[in-house]
């Protein structure tokens, strides 16, 4: 969480997406988040303004993905952000 805290405090883009990764992209932060079981770093971007609902690549938005996966906390939170 620190390391988010400190690139959000330097200007980071909270929706920016990983293109540095070519094919193998994941996503915004939300969906790294989601894949590590964070609540608490979802709930951090959420708050920051991450986009719950921005489409990246083949895994979707962060919303769909943890639809997807059936990690029903994380879309009952991300549902709290339309």
């Amino acid at each position: 969480m620190s390391m988010m805290i400190h690139l959000i405090g330097l200007g980071y883009d909270v929706n920016a997406t990983d293109k540095v990764r070519t094919h193998y992209a994941i996503g915004i932060p939300l969906h790294y988040a989601i894949r590590a079981h964070s609540l608490a770093k979802v709930k951090f971007g959420l708050e920051k303004g991450a986009d719950p609902h921005k489409p990246v690549g083949l895994c979707g938005s962060p919303f769909k993905m943890a639809e997807r996966l059936g990690m029903n906390q994380f879309v009952d939170l991300l549902k709290q952000y339309p």
